[in-house]
Order: structure tokens, then sequence, then C-alpha cells
């Protein structure tokens, strides 16, 4: 416990009211950066990605990321004190609805965290034989009051990636690229874009 108040008195002490309130929990407010790199293989794309949490207030046990419905998350994720990651349940979908295009994924950590931290993840999705058109899954983060992020693309030898259309991106030289995505391959990175939202 910690002392909050302190009394010097002389002589015999006099009686003393004091009223106990519950602590006023601080509100969590937090920014994120993530960094991907997108790696086209012959039947799968894979996306390496790092996400940066910077809490500015309160602290936080759970962080919560929204991916497009459909592709799959690594076994190899990492996080400080990671308790559990998970698919979050949704509610009962209505008959004959169409499910949303995203899915939040849960990130339990076994104690509040303040300052800086960083969680690890990959996705994976199964390309098919013939494809013409790709659109790229992306990392968001669900609560963050700003969202930044650098993200390249890289593919195997024989396959061919262009812009199609980009939308709120604006595109780098691959030199323009922080490190921390350049190294993650083992070839150029082809395209480079950043973010901010």
């Amino acid at each position: 416990d910690i002392v909050s108040q302190a009394y010097k008195h002389i002589g015999q002490p006099a009686a003393m009211r004091s009223q106990v309130a519950a602590a006023r929990t601080r509100e969590t407010r937090f920014d994120a950066a993530i960094e991907s790199l997108y790696v086209f293989q012959q039947n799968t794309l894979t996306v390496h990605s790092s996400v940066t949490i910077d809490v500015k207030s309160g602290r936080t046990d759970r962080v919560v990321l929204s991916l497009p419905r459909g592709v799959k998350v690594g076994s190899d994720i990492s996080a400080p004190s990671l308790k559990k990651a998970d698919w979050a349940d949704e509610p009962p979908a209505a008959p004959n609805s169409t499910p949303p295009p995203r899915q939040d994924y849960e990130i339990l950590l076994t104690r509040a965290l303040e300052g800086t931290f960083r969680i690890e993840l990959s996705l994976e999705v199964i390309l098919p034989s013939e494809l013409a058109r790709l659109p790229l899954p992306d990392v968001q983060i669900a609560e963050a009051d700003v969202t930044k992020g650098d993200f390249g693309v890289t593919a195997d030898p024989g396959m061919e990636i262009t812009q199609a259309t980009i939308v709120g991106l604006r595109k780098l030289d691959s030199a323009e690229l922080p490190n921390s995505v350049k190294l993650r391959s083992r070839r150029e990175v082809q395209l480079g874009y950043s973010y901010s939202y």
C-alpha cells in the first residue's frame, strides 16, 4: 500500500474522520505503429507484422486486432506477458446473413502494461492457382487513437506483382522502408508504402 497523506500532532491526537472512496480508473489510450512485409510465394501469401503499442494513459492487458476474415494466424505470435491469443467470440449471426468482412483477434496479457510494447505475428493466405487480383490482408488495431504503418511487398522468382489501385497509402521507395521491414526479406523489396489514420 502507498501512504497518500501524513499528519504531525503535538500532545494528545484529536479524533479524525476519514472517508474511503474507490480509486478512479484511468482511461486507457494508446497509439499503434504497424510494420509489415508481404511475401508472395507459389501457393501462399505470408504477412510478417510487428505491432508497436504506445500506451499514453492508463494500462492495458488486452489488445484487439481487426483482421480480414479467412486469414490464418501463425502459431509464432509473441508479446510480453502473453497469456492467450485467439479469435474473439462473435454474436450469433442472423439466418441468411453475410458475415462481416473482418473479425476480431484478441490478445490477452497476464498483467496490465504501460509504456511501449511490441506484438509480433504472421498471417497466411492460401492463393488460388489462377490469381489476377488480390486485396492485401491488413492488420488494424481496434481502439487505437492513431495508427500509422509501413509495409513492403516481395515475391518469389518467377512471380510478377504490380500495384492496381491504392487508397489512403503513400508510395515509398524500398530504401525508405524501416530496417525492420527490409531485413525480414531474403530478396529485394519490390513495393513499399506508408499510411496513417
